[in-house]
């Protein structure tokens, strides 16, 4: 029996789909210089500033990514996101954004060292995420300081029966505990001279890293007569939904009242997270292997990364669409044949209007589609127990979103 198990663990829902469907369309160029006043606590908190108001948005997403000319099994990603924002004094503002998955609070997974994955895509999408944000106005100048939370979950232990026909020849018990995390983040919007009624904004914005330590404990006990009986305890504590530190450099520059450019730069510091194997404790009384089984620790291969975006956003009257391109490059090392990744290009489309007035407020919606693609490639593995990985596709995601600004 082998006793080396893998988690599948990066990133949070809103870094690779976005939180609504500006931010989504636009491709996170804007996510430093402006979001939806719902939406801002989950980007540079210093947005939140001069910010009221409440929405919510709905995201789901398909892929066509393969491994070996197969497909890969990423399961697709669905989620709702809703927020709000609201004054607290005159100069400051606070809010909070939230994430919640549709099939499941928390997804956690081990996996075989050696089977390659998707490793942006196969497990980080499906977890609760809320970001909350406090800001203060000083004239041109925002500063803002906020937090990722991730809550306790604990599984109470789950108890099956296993046997055939009838005849029971065991049992199972499973407990799982994930661990509160509450990352930092802080940032600062500076806005420029007004050209035309928009002023030019420069946003500055960094984040801790974020993971959620998981244990995970199984007994099992075995009692087939004449055969086997005997007992196995399993204890797995390991990390997962690693979410990077990074810091964010973004510009916005008005042209005239309708057109706006957006660019911004991001740093992603991977390669401080040094293991992808979790600390694995497995004990066998079965009277025909030995109690112990030592676990393997194999060190992950990825690096940092810089990324790049640019949108352009025009406005007419209610109207708006939106238009995002984004560059991020591949995490990985290039001879990683485990651990599946490549450069990720993306472009986005979106468009929004006034849907109704609701008393004094106006109704907004937004539509947005977004594709990223990774071309088709191959990795020859330099490790004899790894098999080249031939490997590509895209990942559609289509966004819904409605805000109320006050």
């Amino acid at each position: 029996m082998m006793a080396v198990l893998m988690v599948m663990l990066l990133a949070g829902p809103w870094d690779v789909f976005g939180v609504g469907s500006a931010d989504s369309s636009l491709c996170f160029s804007s996510r430093g210089t402006h979001l939806a006043p719902w939406a801002s606590a989950a980007g540079n908190p210093a947005l939140v500033y001069n910010a009221t108001g409440v929405g919510a948005a709905y995201s789901f997403s398909w892929n066509s990514l393969r491994l070996n000319g197969k497909d890969a099994g990423v399961l697709d990603y669905r989620g709702s996101d809703m927020g709000a924002a609201v004054s607290l004094a005159p100069k400051l503002h606070a809010g909070i954004t939230l994430h919640l998955p549709d099939q499941f609070l928390f997804r956690f997974q081990a996996i075989p060292p050696y089977e390659p994955r998707y490793i942006m895509y196969d497990n980080f999408p499906h977890r609760l995420a809320a970001d909350v944000a406090l800001s203060w106005n000083f004239g041109r100048v925002a500063l803002g300081f906020g937090a990722s939370v991730f809550m306790d979950l604990s599984i109470p232990s789950l108890y099956m029966e296993v046997g055939v026909r009838g005849e029971r020849y065991g049992d199972v018990a499973l407990q799982a505990v994930v661990s509160p995390r509450v990352t930092p983040k802080a940032g600062i919007l500076v806005e420029g001279p007004s050209i035309a009624g928009q002023r030019m904004r420069l946003g500055l914005y960094a984040r801790g890293e974020m993971y959620s330590p998981v244990s995970l404990n199984v007994t099992a006990h075995v009692d087939v007569p004449g055969v086997v009986n005997g007992d196995t305890l399993l204890t797995l504590d390991f990390i997962d939904h690693y979410t990077p530190a990074m810091a964010s450099v973004s510009l916005m520059i008005p042209f005239g009242p309708h057109v706006a450019l957006f660019g911004s730069s991001w740093w992603e510091a991977w390669s401080r997270f040094k293991s992808n194997t979790p600390d694995v404790r497995l004990l066998l009384d079965l009277g025909v292997i030995p109690p112990l089984i030592p676990a393997e620790n194999r060190d992950t291969k990825l690096r940092d990364t810089v990324s790049f975006a640019a949108g352009l956003k025009v406005s007419a009257g209610t109207w708006s669409v939106s238009l995002g391109y984004s560059l991020q490059p591949s995490i990985t090392e290039g001879d990683s044949a485990v651990l599946v990744d490549s450069t990720r290009n993306s472009v986005g489309l979106g468009v929004s209007s006034g849907l109704m007035r609701f008393g004094r407020y106006d109704v907004k919606g937004g539509l947005s589609y977004r594709i990223t693609w990774m071309g088709d490639s191959t990795i020859a593995s330099t490790d004899p127990f790894t098999p080249a990985v031939e490997f590509g596709g895209n990942v559609q995601t289509l966004t819904f979103s409605s805000s109320v600004d006050f």
